[in-house]
Formats: C-alpha cells, sequence, structure tokens
C-alpha cells in the first residue's frame, strides 16, 4: 500500500487509496503555498526575467529558461512531496521531455537570460569542450526556439563575434575591375573546395558570382580610370560603400577580403575594421610605382597583406605591415580555351597569317580613349605588312558600339571575340595591349607586345605628379628593364604604334631578345598554384583571430 498523504486523515477519507495526481483540496494548496513562499525567501531575485516574464511569448516545454529548470524538481522528489501514481511501472515523462543524456547540457546553459543568448562572447576559458549540438540514439524530436540559434551574429553587437570552429565561415569581399573580378572568382573557388561551408559576399562581378560568390553590388557600375573621370562615379560609390558596411554590420564576416581597387578600398576597410572585423588586402596597390604615401594607410588597415609580386616583400617587412608572397593567380589563369590552328580557322582566319592581337582595355572610358588610335595603327600595319590579321579582344559586358570605330577601317581580315583573351593572345604573334594587367597576361603566352595608354589630359597632368617610376608597363617593371615598348599620352600615335608592331613581326631577332625578356618575367612572377595558397592563407588568418 502506498503511503498515506499526511493530511489524509484530516479529510476523513480513511482506507480510501488515493491516486497521487488528484487535487487534494484547499489544505494542500495551502500548504504548498506556505512551501513555495518559504523557497522563494531563502533563494535570490533572479537579474534578469525570462522571456515569458516580458510578455514575449510561451516557449516549448523543451526550451525553458535554463534559470527555471534549475529551480525545478526531479520526477523522484515531487512523488516523494506528493506521493506515487497508483499506476506507472517506469520511468514518466511530461510531453516532450527532454531524457537523461541532455541533463548536463541544459544544466551547463543555467543562468540568465543575456548570458544563455551570449554563449560566443565567452573567452576560450569558458566554453565547454564537449559537444553542443546535434543528437543522439533515442532522443525525442523537438523544435527549437529561434533564441538558440547562435551563428547569426546580431547587428546591435559593437563588436564582431568569431563564432566556433563548428560554424561556417562568412567572409566579404570587395574587388573594382575586371582583372580583380578574375583573381576574387579564381580565390572563391579555392576557399570554397578548402572549405565547402565557406559564405562569400561582396562588391565584385561575373566571374566571382559564377564562382559562388553573393554579389552585394556590381564593380561595373563604379569602375573608371583617372581622376577626374572618378568625380561622375562618387555617387555610385558611396552606395556601393554603404551596402558593404551595412551588410557587415549584419552578417558580421569573419574577415574582409581586399582585392586591389585602394581608392575605394582605402575608405572601406576602416569602417569594417572598426567592427573587429580582419583585413586581409589580396593583391594589394603598386605603392612602389606612385604614392608610396599609402604604405601608412596599408599599416593601419591590413590585418595581412597578400602579394602577388616577390620583390614586393621588402616593401612591406620594411614597412612593419605582415606580409607574405602567394604568387600571381594569371600563371594558373592564363590558359587558351583551344589551339591557334582551330581558334583562327573558326574565326575565317588564315593560322600560316601573321596574327595582331588588339586589347584596348576592360573599362568603357580606356577603350573610347584608345581604340581609335589602335585602329588607325592597325590600318597602318596591313598597309606595311599587307598578310597581315586582327583579332580585337573584347572584355565582356562592354557595349558593342565602342567597338564600331574598328569596323570602319580598312583591316581585312578581322574578328572581335568577347570574353577570351587568353585565347586571342596564345594565337598572336603581335600584341597591342593597353597597360595593366593584360600586359602580364601578354607575357605569359609568350607575345610580344606594344603597351599604350590614354587619359584625359587633367588627369595625366595630376598623376605624372605622383609617379616615381619611368616605365608604366607591367612587365617592364617586374623584369626592371625595359624590354618592350611604351608609348604613353602624348607619344600615343597610330604611326609610333605602327612602326613598332611592324619592327616585331619583321625583325625575327629583336622579338626573340623580347621572348628572353619575357621569359625572366614568368619566371618571378611564382609557381602554380597562388589562388589556393592565397585562399590557405586567409583561413589561416581566420583560424588565428579564433584562438
Amino acid at each position: 500500500m502506498p503511503r498515506s498523504l499526511p493530511d489524509r486523515d484530516a479529510c476523513g477519507y480513511a482506507g480510501v487509496r488515493r491516486h497521487a495526481g488528484l487535487v487534494e483540496g484547499s489544505a494542500r494548496r495551502a500548504r504548498r503555498a506556505r512551501v513555495g513562499r518559504a523557497r522563494r525567501a531563502r533563494e535570490p531575485a533572479p537579474r534578469h526575467r525570462g522571456a515569458a516574464d516580458r510578455g514575449q511569448g510561451r516557449r516549448p516545454h523543451a526550451a525553458r529558461p535554463a534559470g527555471r529548470q534549475g529551480r525545478q524538481r526531479s520526477p523522484h522528489a515531487r512523488a516523494r512531496a506528493v506521493g506515487a501514481r497508483s499506476q506507472p511501472c517506469g520511468a514518466v515523462h511530461r510531453f516532450r521531455e527532454r531524457t537523461d543524456h541532455q541533463a548536463g547540457f541544459r544544466g551547463r546553459r543555467a543562468g540568465s537570460a543575456a548570458r544563455r543568448r551570449a554563449v560566443l562572447r565567452l573567452s576560450p576559458r569558458g566554453r565547454h569542450s564537449d559537444r553542443v549540438s546535434g543528437g543522439a540514439e533515442g532522443r525525442a524530436p523537438f523544435r527549437r526556439t529561434p533564441a538558440d540559434r547562435l551563428e547569426n551574429q546580431r547587428a546591435h553587437r559593437h563588436r564582431a563575434v568569431q563564432t566556433p570552429r563548428f560554424l561556417s565561415v562568412r567572409l566579404l569581399l570587395s574587388c573594382g575591375e575586371a582583372s580583380g573580378d578574375l583573381y576574387a572568382g579564381a580565390l572563391t573557388r579555392e576557399l570554397r573546395a578548402l572549405d565547402p561551408t565557406i559564405s562569400i559576399s561582396g562588391l565584385a562581378g561575373p566571374q566571382f558570382a559564377a564562382a559562388g560568390g553573393t554579389l552585394v553590388d556590381d564593380y561595373r557600375d563604379i569602375a573608371v580610370t583617372g581622376l577626374t573621370e572618378a568625380i561622375a562615379k562618387l555617387p555610385r560609390s558611396f552606395a556601393a560603400r554603404r551596402r558593404l558596411v551595412s551588410a557587415a554590420q549584419k552578417e558580421r564576416p569573419d574577415a574582409l577580403v581586399l582585392v586591389d581597387f585602394p581608392d575605394f578600398n582605402f575608405r572601406l576597410a576602416p569602417r569594417i575594421k572598426r567592427l573587429g572585423v580582419p583585413v586581409i588586402y589580396y593583391i594589394s596597390p603598386q605603392i612602389w610605382a606612385w604614392r608610396a604615401g599609402r604604405l601608412k594607410t596599408i599599416r593601419a588597415i591590413a590585418d595581412r597583406v597578400l602579394i602577388i609580386f616577390p620583390f614586393e616583400q621588402s616593401i612591406y617587412r620594411e614597412g612593419g605591415v605582415p606580409v607574405e608572397f602567394v604568387g600571381h593567380p594569371l600563371v594558373d589563369l592564363a590558359k587558351p580555351s583551344a589551339g591557334r590552328d582551330a581558334f583562327l580557322s573558326a574565326r575565317g582566319l588564315l593560322a600560316s597569317a601573321p596574327t595582331v592581337a588588339i586589347l584596348p582595355g576592360s573599362r568603357p572610358n580606356e577603350v573610347s580613349r584608345i581604340l581609335p588610335d589602335l585602329a588607325a595603327a592597325a590600318e597602318r600595319i596591313r598597309a606595311a605588312v599587307p598578310a597581315a590579321q586582327f583579332v580585337v579582344a573584347r572584355a565582356p559586358h562592354l557595349d558593342g558600339r565602342l567597338f564600331d570605330v574598328v569596323q570602319t577601317r580598312k583591316l581585312g581580315a578581322l574578328a572581335i571575340v568577347e570574353g577570351d583573351t587568353d585565347t586571342v593572345l596564345a594565337s598572336a604573334d603581335v600584341a597591342l595591349t593597353a597597360s595593366g594587367t593584360a600586359t602580364v597576361q601578354t607575357a605569359l603566352h609568350d607575345t610580344p607586345m606594344v603597351i599604350v595608354y590614354r587619359m584625359s589630359p587633367l588627369s595625366y597632368h595630376l598623376l605624372r605628379r605622383l609617379v616615381t617610376i619611368e616605365t608604366i608597363g607591367m612587365v617592364n617593371l617586374i623584369a626592371g628593364e625595359r624590354i618592350v615598348p611604351e608609348l604613353v599620352q602624348g607619344a600615343f600615335t597610330p604611326e609610333a604604334v605602327a612602326r613598332e608592331a611592324v619592327s616585331m613581326l619583321t625583325d625575327r631577332e629583336r622579338a626573340a631578345r623580347i621572348r628572353i625578356g619575357l621569359a625572366n618575367v614568368r619566371a618571378r612572377l611564382g609557381g602554380p598554384g597562388a589562388s589556393k595558397r592565397a585562399a590557405a592563407a586567409i583561413l589561416r588568418v581566420i583560424d588565428e583571430r579564433r584562438k
């Protein structure tokens, strides 16, 4: 027989077996009230009120505030206080009650609501090394409340919270040119190969998006060259920067990755860094060429600089900037899609004919300033070398009307190819190219070249006072000598371009000397795997911050 309840005789029901779950009358309620008041008097008042007390709705039983669970008596303690039920033969659980193997986890979460929802703010000593997620065999399913998902870092926090290792890495990226978008795409592919759960978003373009990145904004709306030309793009640039800062405040990335584009990124980085986000500069500005004072800015904003030219390493180390040489990504990316014979034949051109590649740039204002004179030069080249044929490399998404000027010239055999610059260069005997990354791309295909450039007169006048070097061509800078001709601003005329190109087509010894210099340039760019090394370096920086 079960033990009689203390107030059974007082109620006058002797000899009758009672069920422990039935209401026992006003005497029992009074006794429970006295016990409850005594217990609350002994316990300190809670510092925080639960969500239910604040009127935020009820939580499921499985997700009750830990402070309440800490005061809850076990089922056995309750049975000793009110008596045993008549029917159970084993352990009894309430609806959706968690089983005993979760008791330790529930106990660890005990405390105030603020502390429960700020687990990620704890120092490494304050975290438990055992598992806090996942399931176990025999675990009854239950729904988690929104407060239990702590991977999303709240925008109201002043500092970014570095997420534990079992949560996915988030990166914010910013680039602003066609070459930067190309590098960002290659970097994104390698990051996703190393960590398939990684999330990458930012300012970039189609190459980045095709690799799996999420566009916060498109660089093509703000890309421009020259100082005076950039003024018209300022409102759009400010809007793009606001979007990136807002994304960082909302998502709290593990790192900000900057890809060149210094005029924009130098102003973006401090705003993101103030959120506690580390900044990694991949493909840093050419401070060795002009505006050397920018080294001070890079030292202030960058936690790590990943460089693509070996000679840059000593500059940054002497300037007190953490630096790592990863090599040039174009070594892997500069691959033709087809052989010369197949490529030219498919476009109605002869594989045996002298072929001249024309690369007028990747920005609309570049093309409009450079292509007309290159087309005029091509007409003169064909007059000197009648068998010459021409292939124009058109950067993706440029307005086709920019290239109408080529059609007005008497060039004979001509093809305009969009989005396959590497195959154009690999199939050419000589290249007429705008200064920039395309010169390195041309060197990787072992193609002699004439480097040209033109900007607005005011921009050129202002930049000329800032430049500290005699050459602007990247291949000449890497080689340490002028191995290919440069025709800039006033020196860039159709006659001068045609003269240099005809010399390379007809003088085999000169072409051979140029190719020897280009081989030295390729040797200084590092071996294959630059994008993979950069991706690994970025993840190491994040791991170091989490430790």
